[in-house]
């Protein structure tokens, strides 16, 4: 049994931070476009301030409504308003719908609250509305073209890209040039990264191409486009850490629309079978955030297939969020062959039986294991709180070489930095 859409949105009104936190990570996770999730966190925050969840983090990647936006710039309004929250409020703000910023310009760019950095984003996404296709298109053009003698995201404006393919994708009509134009960049292959210092490409190398094929993967992911999506899986054979990203996301994106779900479990559990460790590790990921009955199937082969400890904690991770019986039951398995497994998938196993309704001899035992471990973290995040550090969520944090892998994450929720934010980090978001 896999839960429904709807029995999750009931979880954020049930005991337990651990609990509504899980159900707002599932959605988060898959992208959902189901705007009942924001409104029924906007409920639990109201009804149990900022501690409704472990962290609010994951309220920033839900889906908006002019409602729920309309709230979040009238919290961020309030000069008292919990740190953490306010940062998560932020990053909410800088990745909404520019549609649905458009009416409160005024008011964001008057604010004497909001940090200024995320001020100057909104207004620039608000202000390429006014342009058309032609114009955002030469935009894009000319960024990546800025970037033709560089590999790193760094030194390229990576954010004003994406500015410019959110106002893209504003614009249904641009879908099939968005399909188009990705087909025509499938042989610009290069390693891309984000910061990590390799040694400077050739001079006379250009990978304008490499950057705009980031781009447009980017567009057709926020797009929702299912005619992206054999490309797409393709592109997880490809170098490049900047297009593997990208193109994860936006499988997850399309995966979350009507129907193609599966469709994307489909093509990938296809391609995993004749392809290598590290396609099979990526794929993972991308499954991980597909709610569909194929993707957990793909998701427990590949754990049985899987060598490495290390990795079957990974997929141990997207199983248990997906909330079915059947991948809590290969975790369980997973827990009991090996004991010294990350705590975290213990910990995510509870909180996933508890949401199902499912029980297991071990349950009551893991329960207490995993009390003691929500303990430890909320001392952790307590802790994050208390330091003297400003959280601005519109500055990039510091690459993946200042926080460990294995390090609690910076952003609070206390969880590793490697299942937290690396991915985003890594993107200069």
């Amino acid at each position: 049994m896999r839960l429904t859409e709807e029995q999750v949105l009931a979880a954020f009104e049930r005991p337990g931070r651990d609990v509504r936190y899980a159900a707002a990570r599932w959605f988060a996770v898959s992208a959902s476009p189901n705007t009942a999730a924001m409104p029924a966190a906007i409920a639990a925050i109201e009804l149990h301030g900022p501690a409704a969840f472990l962290t609010c983090a994951p309220i920033a990647d839900l889906a908006q409504t002019p409602a729920t936006i309309e709230w979040t710039v009238g919290q961020l309004e309030d000069s008292t308003l919990d740190p953490s929250l306010r940062e998560h409020l932020s990053r909410l703000l800088r990745s909404a719908d520019p549609r649905l910023l458009a009416p409160h310009e005024l008011s964001i760019r008057k604010s004497q609250t909001l940090w200024p950095e995320l001020r100057r984003d909104c207004a620039q996404r608000i202000r390429l509305l006014e342009l058309d296709a032609p114009a955002l298109w030469l935009k894009l053009e000319r960024l990546c073209d800025s970037g033709r003698k560089t590999l790193k995201s760094g030194e390229i404006d990576y954010r004003g890209g994406e500015r410019i393919v959110d106002a893209l994708a504003c614009d249904p009509a641009n879908a099939q040039a968005a399909l188009d134009r990705l087909a025509a960049t499938a042989d610009c292959a290069c390693d891309l990264k984000s910061d990590e210092p390799d040694a400077a490409p050739p001079a006379e190398a250009d990978h304008s191409g490499a950057w705009m094929e980031c781009f447009l993967t980017l567009l057709v992911g926020q797009m929702r486009l299912p005619g992206a999506i054999p490309g797409l899986v393709d592109k997880l054979h490809r170098p490049g850490q900047i297009l593997s990203e990208e193109s994860l996301r936006a499988l997850i994106r399309i995966g979350a629309a009507p129907k193609a779900g599966d469709r994307v479990a489909t093509e990938l559990r296809t391609a995993i079978a004749e392809a290598d460790d590290a396609f099979r590790r990526k794929s993972s990921v991308a499954l991980g955030g597909i709610r569909s009955d194929v993707a957990v199937e793909a998701l427990i082969a590949a754990l049985a297939a899987e060598p490495e400890l290390e990795h079957k904690a990974g997929l141990a991770e997207w199983l248990v969020g997906q909330f079915s019986t059947d991948a809590n039951e290969a975790v369980r398995e997973l827990l009991l062959a090996h004991p010294q497994l990350e705590p975290e998938a213990l910990e995510e196993l509870v909180v996933s039986a508890t949401i199902l309704g499912q029980e297991f001899p071990e349950l009551a035992e893991w329960r207490t294991k995993a009390a003691a471990l929500t303990h430890d973290r909320e001392s952790q995040i307590a802790a994050f709180k208390a330091a003297p550090v400003r959280r601005d969520p519109v500055a990039p944090l510091r690459g993946p070489k200042s926080v460990g892998r294995n390090e609690t994450c910076p952003c609070g929720s206390g969880k590793k930095f490697k299942k937290c934010c690396l991915a985003r980090v890594s993107r200069g978001v």
